[in-house]
């Protein structure tokens, strides 16, 4: 399969017909799918005109797709296989999938000229950004702040490791705050994580859902925490908690993580040493490290406040 993906690709006219159908009402009316709605707002926001990071395809792009167009990217990208990376994890015979590789990888055509990567993703805006969306109906409403950080790579590893730990820190705060002492939302959480490309960045996200009434109510609780984390850094019994968090989490691992960490080692070989490594640098992160971690990657003054509401 996927050597065929590659060699004898299908383009079919009704396959095509039923993505365009499926499209077109949000195409039509963007509010349709409110969550769809909201990372559309998100987008905007974030990456402006830039086509390539649209959500929503506009009316005439939808309207000018054809198999043609369809058909000669996918042969732009996949016919030479010379800069794709292919990983293999999981319980099986070394020797029968190194043959299987040989013969339906290996006799993929290879080569042709070089790619030059170009970064086109448009820099966050450097001060805090509003947006309120008005999409469906009932009684949840959504709170998303998103804080998009430039960071210096050169400890890749240990900055990974303090974002997971700040990303239970957020939750655990966020769930004891907001959902045990007001009742007023239904999952909140906090997710950290950092990316190599196309430029060294850390990005927080925390959202939650709740009372749409009661959304300033829930905004005001969040920046109190986030203020609080910047100051003062976790409790000693949040930190501890991450720590444990963490330890156990490092234990378990799939095949899906090790495919994911061989596809990418090529590239960004730090990351598969940041794997290896991560339960010793755990073991050396004091909590005044994750502290001064916090005041970077949560400014207090530049980052995204998203909205959802009912229409």
């Amino acid at each position: 399969l996927l050597n065929l993906t590659f060699t004898d690709p299908r383009f079919d006219q009704p396959a095509l017909d039923s993505v365009i159908d499926s499209w077109q009402p949000y195409v039509d009316d963007p509010s349709a799918d409110p969550d769809l709605a909201y990372y559309a707002a998100y987008a905007e926001l974030r990456y402006g005109d830039e086509p390539r990071y649209r959500v929503i395809p506009t009316v005439d792009d939808l309207a000018a797709l054809d198999l043609v167009t369809l058909e000669r990217v996918w042969r732009q990208r996949f016919s030479n296989v010379g800069d794709w990376v292919i990983s293999f994890s999981g319980d099986f015979d070394v020797d029968e999938v190194t043959e299987l590789a040989r013969r339906y990888v290996g006799s993929l055509a290879g080569g042709g000229a070089d790619e030059t990567f170009v970064d086109l993703e448009p820099d966050p805006p450097a001060k805090r950004v509003q947006r309120e969306v008005r999409a469906g109906s009932g009684d949840k409403g959504t709170l998303t702040l998103v804080f998009d950080v430039a960071i210096d790579t050169s400890s890749d590893d240990r900055e990974s490791v303090l974002a997971h730990l700040l990303t239970t820190v957020l939750t655990n705060r966020l769930t004891d705050h907001v959902r045990e002492e007001l009742g007023a939302s239904y999952s909140p959480y906090g997710e950290v994580t950092v990316y190599t490309a196309p430029r060294p960045t850390v990005e927080t996200v925390v959202q939650i859902t709740g009372d749409p009434d009661q959304l300033d109510v829930l905004a005001a609780v969040v920046q109190d925490d986030l203020a609080a984390l910047r100051d003062a850094g976790p409790t000693d019994a949040e930190f501890d908690d991450a720590l444990a968090a963490a330890e156990q989490e490092y234990d378990l691992f799939d095949n899906d993580t090790i495919a994911d960490l061989l596809a990418r080692t090529p590239a960004h070989p730090q990351v598969l040493e940041a794997f290896i490594e991560r339960r010793s640098v755990l073991a050396d992160v004091e909590p005044s490290a994750l502290r001064g971690f916090i005041a970077l990657v949560l400014p207090a003054n530049r980052y995204f406040d998203l909205r959802l509401l009912p229409a």
